[in-house]
């Protein structure tokens, strides 16, 4: 009885683990600048062209600019965010050296 309920617990736990996994792997966003949109960004022409000429999942518009949001896996994805932080420190310190001290 006892080895029935340990080995149940396991499998259950194992299950549970698996499903968590690939839940998180299908819930990663890579976002990428549009290839193919030009001018104004409108969200819904922006989300129909990131779906239909650049197989993308969806696209929205950010700062006024076309964002095509890719599924990607966690690897892209922190590959990303580590890229992102580099900008916006190096964008940050260009903010910093523009200050003019009294």
């Amino acid at each position: 009885m006892n080895r029935s309920v340990a080995f149940s617990a396991l499998l259950l736990i194992l299950f549970v683990l698996t499903i968590s996994d690939i839940a998180s792997v299908r819930g990663q966003r890579c976002r990428r600048v549009s290839k193919t949109w030009a001018g104004p960004c409108r969200y819904d022409g922006c989300n129909k062209q990131c779906r239909s000429w650049e197989t993308a999942a969806g696209g929205a518009c950010r700062t006024g600019t076309c964002l095509c949001y890719y599924n990607c896996s966690k690897a892209e994805k922190l590959a990303q965010d580590k890229l992102n932080a580099q900008n916006l420190d190096r964008d940050a310190k260009k903010a910093v050296l523009n200050v003019e001290h009294p």
